[in-house]
């Protein structure tokens, strides 16, 4: 059986549930309220990307851009496609838009806790910047990272954004002949 083409859409207010629904099956007792993800969606200053296979919703980036700033305030990919680069695909192409507007730079909060979510970040080029002690629920600190992003980092995200849709062609191509399974 073949896996349908992923897809990676701006979101509008009618996303408002899907996006609940998955942040709910991400966050769990984190996740965030319908009416925040509404604002998220919505709100000024805010750009929201989907990614659909087929007809489900498999993931979401959600930032806020504020001065030169682009704040990404989360980024989710359902349980069952994690690890496919997905998550890459929407970073930088949220990224590649913040270098074409006025983004000078990239930052985000991740727990110290979150061993994966850090890594991931570090892969994608984010340095720490400062800590906040005690920031999440669980007592763990927030490392406040960021990405500094240029005009010029435009032709480099593209590069890359061109070497991601290859690999996920790749790993859905993989998946079509039963060879490669998630972990």
């Amino acid at each position: 059986m073949s896996r349908p083409h992923v897809s990676i859409e701006q979101a509008t207010g009618a996303d408002v549930e899907a996006v609940h629904a998955l942040d709910d099956a991400c966050f769990g007792v984190d996740a965030w309220s319908q009416e925040s993800v509404r604002t998220a969606l919505t709100g000024p200053h805010r750009h929201a990307l989907l990614a659909h296979e087929g007809e489900e919703l498999v993931g979401y980036a959600i930032s806020m851009l504020g001065g030169d700033v682009l704040d990404l305030q989360r980024i989710a990919v359902a349980p069952g496609h994690r690890r496919s680069g997905l998550a890459r695909v929407l970073f930088d192409r949220l990224c590649q838009e913040g270098a074409a507007g006025r983004a000078q730079r990239l930052m985000l909060e991740v727990s110290e806790a979150n061993a994966s979510g850090r890594a991931f970040y570090e892969a994608c080029g984010l340095t720490e910047v400062a800590r906040r002690p005690a920031y999440y629920r669980d007592g763990s600190a927030a490392l406040v990272m960021e990405l500094p992003l240029t005009p010029e980092d435009e032709d480099v995200v593209e590069a890359h954004l061109a070497r991601e849709r290859t690999d996920v062609a790749e790993l859905a191509e993989l998946a079509e002949r039963e060879e490669w399974r998630d972990a």
